[in-house]
């Protein structure tokens, strides 16, 4: 089944958000350079941070998702202390745009092609 252009220019957003974020070249939390993974530190789902780039972690496999301090196995180590300590900056931003209320965003056709014009 092919895909419409609108599910087919998300993917393509996804993809590139990825590769942009794993462009650190190393793990995140131990600088590992193995089997990098690109990390969403607030999900995915909310579409206001999907593509943004703070809400990125570059992390090796074992930090993303496999070891007991992993993000998605520890997600609170992950904020509380790994991102509160080497991304204040990054925390408080994503804290704030979690805390603004409004509607739940969504990019009309449009604003996603200019999200993928900045990320290429």
């Amino acid at each position: 089944m092919k895909k419409d252009g609108r599910t087919t220019l998300v993917h393509k957003l996804d993809i590139l958000w990825s590769k942009v974020v794993r462009k650190y070249g190393e793990c995140e939390v131990c600088g590992g350079i193995g089997h990098l993974n690109a990390h969403h530190i607030i999900s995915r789902s909310n579409y206001k941070l999907r593509w943004d780039l703070q809400n990125g972690a570059c992390l090796c496999s074992g930090h993303h998702s496999l070891c007991n301090l992993s993000a998605h196995k520890n997600p609170a180590w992950f904020m509380d202390i790994w991102l509160e300590s080497k991304r204040p900056q990054d925390k408080r931003y994503l804290i704030e745009m979690c805390q603004v209320s409004g509607p739940v965003k969504t990019y009309e056709l449009e604003e996603k092609y200019n999200r993928l014009k900045e990320l290429e």
